[in-house]
């Protein structure tokens, strides 16, 4: 019985098929610009600020970098895998945390019926701190850069 065979194959010949196929989806990928890891501490008067969300958007636009600050204030970024910090280059930096708000319910209803009041969160931050457009924070990532402190005026 003769396979039915397309005659590209029969000139690739089977051992190039799969490299070929390898070589097509690695060009395939998408491209991530160069990280460098960042990490370091926020201070709110003085002391170190629980609890923040930290934020690095670079200024000529691209993926912003996360972190969250710990007990002691101390944060390391991420942009497109745990811990890989920022992209290269110059960033406006938020810094962002609220008070948790609770729910008022009426008439008792807990079960998805019409809700309460919520009172609005208040910051625990200054708002100039907290958006990009008023945020006074900048700071330059680079390959090799040390801790990055954050130092926040309670005013």
């Amino acid at each position: 019985m003769r396979r039915n065979i397309p005659k590209i194959w029969q000139l690739v010949g089977p051992g190039i098929a799969p490299a070929l196929f390898v070589a097509v989806l690695a060009g395939c990928g998408p491209s991530r610009p160069p990280t460098a890891r960042v990490e370091g501490v926020v201070t709110l008067g003085g002391q170190p600020l629980e609890g923040a969300a930290v934020t690095f958007t670079p200024v000529e636009g691209g993926r912003p970098a996360t972190g969250a600050t710990d007990a002691q204030g101390r944060f390391r970024l991420s942009t497109f895998d745990p811990g890989d910090g920022a992209v290269l280059g110059e960033h406006v930096v938020t810094v962002y945390k609220e008070e948790a708000a609770a729910v008022v319910v009426e008439d008792g209803d807990l079960d998805g019926g019409p809700a309460g009041t919520a009172p609005a969160p208040r910051l625990l931050v200054p708002a100039r701190y907290t958006s990009r457009e008023t945020s006074e924070l900048r700071f330059t990532v680079a390959r090799r850069m040390g801790p990055v402190d954050i130092t926040l005026s309670p005013e």
